[in-house]
């Protein structure tokens, strides 16, 4: 039977500028997610009267060479765009990992 987890990240904007409207998010995660599907889904946090709205644009996992016998280097890049009218100050990266 398979295994289902859930990693919630809270990313806070710092500054005045926040996450601007048609801007995007870079974030890379170390990872030794073998053999397992992941899913990643980006929600703002919500606010009366405002049209928040983020999109994940951009997913690529990546394996480096290492040294001799030891396991390659696993990172995982994923992009968020926010595509709304108003700028967010805290957004949440939630990813769901289901292992065989």
């Amino acid at each position: 039977m398979a295994t289902v987890e859930h990693i919630h990240i809270v990313q806070f904007e710092s500054g005045a500028s926040g996450f601007a409207p048609g801007t995007t998010r870079n974030l890379s995660l170390g990872v030794d997610w073998d053999q397992n599907a992941v899913v990643f889904t980006a929600r703002p946090l919500p606010r009366p009267g405002q049209d928040r709205t983020l999109t994940v644009t951009d997913i690529r996992f990546r394996a480096t060479s290492s040294e001799q016998g030891l396991p390659p280097d696993q990172f995982v890049h994923v992009t968020v765009r926010n595509v709304g009218m108003d700028t967010i100050f805290i957004w949440y990266l939630d990813i769901g990992l289901i292992a065989p």
